[in-house]
């Protein structure tokens, strides 16, 4: 990627992306997906440093889900309150995967998600998994 491709990310970017994809608190998760100190999430989220072009490409291909999948997020958020915010948007960036996958969802801005999101789940969501059990052993 050449640098006249990145454009810089900003703290509005950076704040709405990181509670997209973590939620409210969304300080440390972010800090362990990009591999470095949490303080340095907190100067960029204070505006003390500029975000880096590694970082914020790492970001926006992890938080990329298409409107679609943002719908699925919420959707997710709604309906099983107790998920964790990355659980939802991880499962979220995989139905884009799927439907982008399938060819149901041929619009090409969602070809990065589809990529980003494996399509073999390395776990499944915790919470996700016990409401699936509750739900069927009736």
């Amino acid at each position: 990627m050449d640098k006249d491709s990145v454009r810089c990310m900003t703290r509005a970017e950076l704040i709405a992306a990181s509670e997209g994809m973590f939620g409210s608190r969304w300080g440390r998760p972010l800090a362990r997906l990009l591999g470095i100190d949490p303080k340095g999430i907190r100067m960029w989220k204070r505006g003390e440093r500029r975000i880096p072009d590694w970082a914020a490409a790492k970001i926006r291909l992890h938080s990329e889900v298409g409107p679609i999948g943002a719908i699925v997020r919420r959707s997710i958020i709604e309906m099983v309150p107790a998920v964790d915010a990355w659980d939802a948007h991880q499962v979220a960036g995989r139905v884009v995967a799927e439907l982008t996958n399938s060819g149901l969802v041929p619009a090409p801005g969602l070809v990065a998600a589809a990529k980003t999101f494996s399509l073999r789940p390395k776990r499944t969501p915790r919470v996700l998994l016990g409401r699936r059990d509750q739900t069927h052993s009736s």
